[in-house]
């Protein structure tokens, strides 16, 4: 493993993510059925039920794979566990030579490799010891493990969201019920809460602001009560929306932090 100081490994892999995951495909556009041309959509707060209904769906469920949209040669995949403690992985590859950027949340710690360069740990919470600008690079990485997340965001949208039912569609041959919603920002990081140091928050809020003070969310919702799939802006992004394709309910692992050998002092 080669070796590189803990800061320059989190600007390199913070740059690099931020020009691929959904954080600087700036001119792709809207995803296909993401805004609100449906026909005759409905507004009622019956609809937050529907999210609810689902959110207890994949609460149950334990687990969910995961698909970001991208563009070749790159692919993006990544994982969602909850039990007593929700763990998360996200990686983007390169086809053509495996070079790979990894993304972890596991026990309030957020990590971020880069292939062969080991590990940066960022902690979280409020017992996080080194603090750094909120506005630091990684504030949008970490954003985006609570905008992709499925029931963190069916939860926060069954609560709090203008919920417009959209109407029936096709999802990879599956009818599935479209609702899109929208919370304000600051309603989204507060529903975050000790998850994150308040200086954690000011970042992930700094970075979630860039989009507008609202976050819209649409949600594609199976025959099962499970969500098949979501578009949402991503940080740094402007009117844009990203579409995340969720599968294998129930059948994904919890994910480990890296080996102790792989992360890089920060003080070093």
């Amino acid at each position: 493993m080669r070796t590189r100081h803990w800061s320059a490994l989190l600007g390199a892999a913070a740059i690099l993510t931020a020009a691929t995951i959904g954080l600087g495909w700036g001119d792709r556009g809207p995803v296909e059925g993401a805004g609100p041309a449906a026909a005759s959509p409905t507004l009622s707060t019956e609809h937050r039920g529907a999210l609810l209904a689902a959110s207890a769906v994949v609460r149950k469920a334990g687990s969910v794979r995961l698909s970001v949209a991208d563009e070749a040669p790159w692919s993006s995949t990544g994982v969602f566990h909850w039990g007593q403690s929700r763990t998360a992985e996200l990686v983007r590859k390169r086809d053509y030579d495996d070079e790979q950027v990894a993304m972890r949340v596991v026990d309030r710690a957020f990590y971020i490799g880069q292939s062969g360069e080991g590990w940066a740990r960022v902690p979280l919470g409020a017992d996080s010891g080194k603090e750094m600008d909120p506005v630091e690079l990684g504030a949008a990485q970490i954003a985006v493990f609570w905008v992709i997340d499925p029931l963190f965001q069916l939860d926060v949208h069954g609560r709090l969201g203008s919920v417009v039912r959209q109407g029936d569609e096709k999802v990879d041959g599956a009818l599935a019920v479209h609702y899109r919603s929208t919370v304000e920002t600051f309603e989204f990081v507060e529903a975050i809460g000790d998850d994150l140091s308040l200086a954690r928050q000011l970042g992930v809020r700094l970075a979630l602001h860039r989009r507008g003070n609202t976050m819209a969310a649409d949600f594609w919702i199976g025959p099962s009560g499970e969500v098949l799939k979501m578009a949402v802006g991503l940080p740094t992004q402007r009117d844009v929306s990203s579409e995340v394709r969720y599968s294998d309910y129930g059948r994904a692992t919890a994910v480990q932090a890296p080996p102790p050998a792989e992360i890089l002092n920060p003080n070093g």
